[in-house]
């Protein structure tokens, strides 16, 4: 109840009435993984990145499962920022594939983070990945996939070209 009226506190833009609920429910149900995920969202939205990655690392380790807080997680991270910031959220895209090979939207942001991070052996092996499927996509997203690919030596570039892709795939979806 208490989260559901934390949510709801959070839609109407009153984000202290939605702290309050929020730290409620969490007294109530501290190991509850959704609840510890509402919670980091409500701290992104008010932009306390680091209390965010507590409440999504701790909703990742009560549900290993919970893709949301694990992707929520890697946004956090890499806008926190820092050094390694690109290389922990690529971890984070790493664990997520593990759970569901093959999702389009998590080896695009793996191959953006790659990217970012120039981690180029992983950038190569995820364009490939991306590759076995770009057949099929309409010839504009096949188009910037080609990009992607002729960048894929320079990781500085690629960033930027698949972060293009990344947009015409969301168009087409």
């Amino acid at each position: 109840v208490w989260a559901n009226r934390g949510v709801l506190a959070l839609r109407t833009r009153e984000p202290e009435k939605a702290a309050r609920h929020m730290e409620r429910a969490r007294g109530l149900a501290p190991d509850h993984a959704p609840i510890q995920y509402l919670s980091g969202l409500l701290a992104r939205e008010q932009g306390n990145y680091e209390q965010a990655i507590t409440y999504l690392r701790r909703a990742a380790e009560l549900d290993s499962t919970h893709r949301r807080a694990i992707y929520t997680l890697a946004q956090v991270t890499e806008q926190r920022g820092g050094t390694e910031a690109a290389t922990e959220a690529l971890g984070l895209m790493d664990r997520l594939l593990e759970q569901e090979p093959g999702n389009l939207a998590v080896l695009v942001e793996r191959a953006r983070l790659a990217a970012k991070a120039g981690a180029a052996e992983t950038l190569r092996e995820t364009v490939d990945q991306l590759a076995e499927r770009a057949s099929s996509w309409p010839k504009p997203v096949r188009t910037s996939f080609r990009d992607v690919e002729k960048a894929v030596d320079t990781p500085s570039k690629a960033a930027s070209t698949v972060a293009f892709l990344k947009n015409d795939l969301k168009r087409v979806e």
